[in-house]
């Protein structure tokens, strides 16, 4: 859908933001092309959110993320990593210390893995994971290390995201604005026992205060 640009653009688009009075943040989707490529070329079948899964694997998006991280430290670049979605990322990132980077990850990562029924509905990018990728999002929460929940939403109609085609031909995108704020408090407060003034200023205050809105 979108072209995926390679190292050697976003260090020179840093470089170029890193010059200018004022500094807007560069967003990274963090998935390595090369490797969701390879995984991709493979022959399967596309029945479920698992088998879409496999085609772009946890370890792109982690070893993105850890690519990402190096290039924020260099450039000093304010630098936000939008919806991860994995347990993986989630280890990485506790490994950092980078005050310039930002983590976000979404409601739909929070609230749905790749077990739920909601079928070829469900197909996002990055990919549902599985539940212990959804619990280590919401350790990631508790710990501190994600500082931002975003929804990603990408509103489509049945027809739009061509539901008829299966897994292997819908579009990716997930509509989540109705959903975002309830699903997080079901999921993180009710059944996880997070306090809601914990959660809260990751859907409002952190994300005004990283973009320069605030307050």
């Amino acid at each position: 859908m979108i072209p995926n640009q390679d190292d050697g653009f976003i260090l020179k688009a840093m470089n170029r933001i890193k010059s200018l009075y004022k500094k807007p943040v560069v967003c990274i989707h963090a998935e390595n092309p090369s490797i969701v490529e390879y995984a991709s070329a493979e022959e399967m079948t596309f029945n479920t959110l698992s088998d879409w899964g496999k085609t772009h694997p946890n370890i792109a998006e982690e070893e993105a993320v850890l690519r990402t991280e190096y290039l924020c430290m260099q450039t000093g670049v304010k630098t936000y990593i939008v919806h991860i979605s994995c347990k993986e990322s989630i280890n990485a990132i506790s490994k950092f210390n980078n005050e310039n980077l930002y983590i976000e990850t979404t409601s739909p990562y929070l609230t749905i893995d790749c077990e739920s029924d909601i079928g070829v509905y469900g197909k996002m990018l990055p990919p549902f994971r599985d539940k212990d990728s959804r619990d280590a999002l919401w350790d990631g929460v508790k710990k501190g290390l994600i500082d931002t929940i975003g929804t990603d939403n990408v509103t489509m109609n049945a027809k739009e995201k061509n539901i008829s085609g299966g897994m292997a031909q819908a579009m990716p995108g997930y509509p989540a604005l109705g959903t975002h704020l309830v699903s997080v408090i079901d999921e993180g407060v009710n059944k996880r026992n997070i306090p809601i003034e914990k959660i809260i200023p990751l859907m409002t205050l952190n994300p005004a205060k990283i973009f320069g809105i605030y307050p």
